[in-house]
């Protein structure tokens, strides 16, 4: 069985406080982080298109009909990495996914990350195969590992 205890360096804890305790989210925490996250913001996206599509515009509805399939791909990306960014930046480490699994992230520090990290974990989550990062024994990301953060229980 696996130890997802952590306890952050004394080095870091703040003067005259004691070590900070984690636990790791598991596995399957972090599988429904992902489901429920992707959920929300392919309900963002599809409240999008309603109301352009309710506008009646031709030229519009024309341009999202024959959108190339790169250009979707970087527009959903650019659109989840707001959504990532912008939930956990502003609700101290968490999107919908976390605050239903009880979990959020913290920096190397157990603090709620910077916007600018935060941006980066967002980012590097449209690394092609950054999903197979999660295959091995931690249940850590890449998007985790190159922005020193992680996924802890609330």
């Amino acid at each position: 069985m696996e130890n997802n205890n952590l306890i952050l360096d004394e080095d870091f804890a703040q003067e005259g406080t004691e070590p900070q305790h984690f636990v790791m989210a598991s596995h399957g925490k972090r599988l429904a982080n992902y489901i429920i996250d992707r959920i929300c913001w392919t309900l963002f996206f599809l409240l999008i298109g309603i109301l352009l599509a309710a506008t009646e515009n031709e030229k519009t509805l024309n341009l999202l009909e024959d959108i190339n399939p790169i250009v979707d791909f970087f527009l959903t990306a650019i659109g989840a990495t707001i959504y990532y960014a912008l939930f956990e930046f502003l609700a101290n480490g968490k999107t919908i996914g976390k605050y239903i699994t009880k979990t959020r992230v913290i920096n190397e520090y157990g603090e709620t990350p910077d916007f600018g990290t935060i941006l980066g974990r967002s980012l590097a989550r449209f690394v092609p195969f950054e999903p197979f990062s999660f295959l091995g024994s931690e249940p850590t990301g890449w998007h985790d590992k190159w922005s020193k953060t992680m996924v802890v229980e609330d």
